[in-house]
Parts: structure tokens; sequence; C-alpha cells
């Protein structure tokens, strides 16, 4: 279990539809929307997507839930935030690095190509910040790392996927 986060490039949309039929092959590609995140996924809408072309992917587990809200905790110190905080904005509020990250699930969503190009931004200015503030701390650099991977991936028409 935990949370493990798919990036995909150069995606297309094959069909709309409200499930992911058994059908589907093992290209398929489920981008499901969190409703309780309006506007992260962009215009991504619910259905099955391939990759086009020189379309690309990458995978990493991030941990358990627990581990990477920790992960997520020590990335809002880097903006002086505390997460619960801008939870309890409910979307509302002042943007910053990471915001859009920090107020996200930590299970199941869609980050959309231009969400994650802002993302993917963040993660390349905060860099020098993250290595000093968070030095010798081998798992958060590396899911950091691993996260501005995902988001460099996915603005390229793609999606960043929580499962």
């Amino acid at each position: 279990m935990g949370l493990d986060v798919r990036a995909y490039s150069r995606l297309r949309l094959e069909r709309s539809i409200p499930y992911l039929p058994d059908n589907a092959g093992p290209s398929a590609i489920w981008i499901k929307p969190n409703p309780h995140f309006p506007g992260r996924a962009d215009d991504l809408t619910l259905g099955v997507y391939r990759l086009n072309g020189s379309g690309t992917s990458f995978h990493f587990h991030a941990g358990s839930c627990g581990g990477y809200n920790d992960w997520r905790r020590k990335l809002a110190t880097l903006q002086n935030v505390e997460c619960s905080a801008v939870w309890a904005m409910k979307g509302q509020g002042p943007t910053f690095p990471f915001r859009e990250l920090i107020d996200f699930a930590d299970s199941d969503g869609v980050i959309g190509p231009k969400t994650a190009r802002k993302l993917g931004n963040d993660f390349a200015k905060m860099k020098r910040a993250a290595l000093s503030t968070f030095a010798g701390d081998d798992y958060f650099l590396e899911l950091y790392d691993y996260f501005r991977a995902a988001f460099l991936i996915a603005r390229h028409d793609g999606a960043v996927v929580f499962s």
C-alpha cells in the first residue's frame, strides 16, 4: 500500500467513459480527476488515455500515505507554512511554491500539464533551499527529485497520476 505516482507526457484521450473497461488493454491510462481539488487536472477529463507517439512515462513509489504526508510537511517548511493551515484555506488564499501539491490528495488524483509546469518550476527554483535545509535527509531529497522529474515530464501535454 501507499502512494504510487505515475507521470506521463504526450497523452491523447481515447474515450471519455465513467470507468476503466476490462478490455482497455495494458497500455490504457485511466485519468480520473479528483473532484475535491478542482482545477488540478487542468483540461484533462475522465477517461481512457494513451501515450501519443513519443510520449514517455515514469513511475515511483512515494512511500506510505503517512510517510508521504510527513515528506509534504517538510516540503511546506521551505515556504514557512504548515500543511494544516494550507488545508484549512480550502483552495483559497495566496499562491506560493508547492501549494498545488501541498493542498492535494495523498492517495488519488490527477495533476494536469499546466499545473505540472508550475510545480516543475517550483521544484527547480527551490532545489538549492531543499539541499541546504534537508542535507543528509536522503528520503526527502530522493522524493524531491522524483517529484521534480514527474512534473517535468507531465508538463508536455501529460499528467501526474496519484494512486
